[in-house]
């Protein structure tokens, strides 16, 4: 539950990211352009840790049934 509701807030926080960046694009695009690029990175981050954490995990299992 918790992974789907991390997943869930960071695919919004990119919506509004990108509607900002879409609204404010003529006045202060270098500065929308850097704080969508931050976003991007936090959620790669983000589901890069979850996918090893699912990789250790089902890794420990088939060693533990061995």
């Amino acid at each position: 539950m918790i992974i789907f509701l991390t997943l869930t807030l960071t695919c919004e926080l990119m919506i509004l990211m990108k509607s900002a960046h879409d609204y404010l694009h003529y006045k202060h695009a270098k500065y929308i352009d850097r704080y969508v690029d931050m976003v991007g990175r936090l959620s790669a981050l983000l589901i890069g840790a979850i996918v090893v954490d699912m990789i250790i995990n089902g890794i420990l299992g088939v060693i533990s049934k061995m």
